[in-house]
């Protein structure tokens, strides 16, 4: 994925946020039968949308006030620069809302909303977006907390979170998305939002450590273990893969690309199910150890532009010949300076049909993995026991067989009746269980 420059960012995600709008965009509009001076107001046939820009809080407040009980396709509402009074209760009176959008001008006003601000939409709003707002007093989402029918989330280029406190606990919500915001790092986990709908989440751009993603994480995904399918975190400063992550038995994209992972540990990203798309590009990445993608299979792996220096068949063995029997996938490699030593035997002499699906893989003197000639390796043996780590491997060239390494030396040990090694593991499992080995 290549990195987009934040105006683009911050423009894509207006256009999902306000999607319902958007859409009917290119229809005729007209104007509302009903007066909401000084805010401005157009038909389609979506509905009424109320554009009130630079106008006083108070002065909206009265505007509604007076307007009949309506529906309304979508409220916008761009703060005044000099506006010093935040939102409040029956902000909008009887009208209820689809999608709400809050736009403040300056990142220096301190946004408050009551939590009976929009209590006529509690069953009518689809999606809430907010944008370059200051939460220094917004300390919880409670005037959101009855919104029934709620399905998405927006908000960016904001900062000061602390809690996500009063999200709706409800099903409905599947799509939240918090970008190029700041002031995570007081953010508190009170363990009681309870999404178990949520299956989008992006948390790209807000330079995000490894605490505070592992508390949002836990605060906004933790009851969604089995409902997230798609995970966003590039563009922050992770230096690990969060925890939390391999937990998620349904999640089937995960994006950390630019970031500052160096090591890929054991399990972290072995998955409960197949995986489409893992991208880890452009971080730096050394190492990963044995058994870090578990066995299951992933579609497109992205690891360029890291500091590998190997490409060990206890590691991605199992991945590419799922790849292979899927017929999909590969592993992007470009500008990792690969050791092109005996290590590589089992995939340039042993394994060559699967070099195909290693997308630029490179040795460090530039030649190609696909340039490498097989017979240079034929004396090199099928597996060596990696430095310092003892444990059960993969047999390069069998399923019902593992290496088993103390000390540095290794001896081959047979599964018993019909198992197959199970690397996620490290020991002898059932082939359904191993998808590459049940074919």
């Amino acid at each position: 994925m290549h990195l987009k420059s934040l105006p683009l960012v911050i423009a894509s995600l207006m256009l999902m946020a306000t999607k319902s709008v958007m859409s009917i965009q290119n229809e005729e509009r007209a104007d509302c039968v009903e007066d909401y001076t000084p805010c401005t107001c157009d038909s389609t046939a979506a509905g009424r949308n109320v554009v009130c820009d630079q106008v006083s809080i108070q002065q909206i407040k009265s505007l509604f006030s007076r307007i009949p009980t309506t529906d309304l396709a979508s409220f916008k509402l761009t703060t005044s620069k000099s506006e010093d009074r935040g939102i409040p209760g029956d902000f909008l009176g009887e009208t209820r809302v689809n999608s709400i959008l809050i736009n403040c001008s300056t990142t220096s006003y301190e946004l408050t909303i009551d939590d009976n601000a929009f209590t006529a939409s509690e069953n009518a709003t689809k999606s809430v977006m907010i944008s370059g707002c200051y939460f220094v007093q917004q300390r919880n989402f409670t005037f959101l907390s009855s919104f029934n029918e709620m399905t998405s989330l927006n908000i960016f280029n904001s900062r000061n979170f602390t809690s996500f406190e009063g999200l709706p606990s409800q099903p409905n919500l599947y799509y939240i998305s918090i970008v190029n915001c700041r002031g995570f790092d007081s953010f508190v986990n009170q363990g009681s939002v309870a999404l178990t709908g949520l299956r989008i989440l992006y948390l790209y751009d807000n330079d995000l450590n490894d605490h505070s993603t592992a508390n949002i994480l836990s605060s906004l995904a933790a009851a969604s273990i089995e409902s997230l399918e798609e995970l966003r975190l590039y563009n922050n400063k992770l230096s690990k893969v969060p925890t939390l992550i391999s937990s998620f038995s349904k999640l089937n994209q995960l994006m950390m690309e630019n970031n500052n992972i160096d090591l890929i540990t054991t399990r972290s990203l072995a998955f409960y199910n197949d995986v489409s798309y893992l991208h880890l590009g452009n971080n730096a990445i050394q190492s990963i150890e044995p058994s870090a993608f578990g066995a299951h299979k992933f579609g497109t792996v992205y690891l360029h532009q890291n500091k590998l220096t190997r490409f060990e068949s206890y590691v991605f063995q199992v991945m590419l010949e799922g790849m292979a029997q899927s017929g999909y996938g590969s592993v992007s490699l470009y500008e990792n300076p690969i050791e092109c030593d005996c290590h590589l035997a089992w995939l340039v002499y042993h394994k060559r049909e699967l070099l195909p699906i290693v997308d630029g893989g490179q040795c460090s003197n530039s030649t190609m993995f696909t340039d490498l000639d097989a017979d240079a390796f034929v004396d090199c043996p099928i597996f060596t026991c990696p430095p310092n780590i003892d444990g059960n491997f993969p047999n390069p060239l069998s399923c019902s067989s593992f290496y088993d390494c103390s000390n540095g030396n290794s001896s081959v040990v047979e599964c018993p009746g019909g198992l197959v090694f199970n690397p996620a593991y490290q020991l002898c499992d059932w082939p359904y269980n191993v998808p590459t080995c049940n074919a």
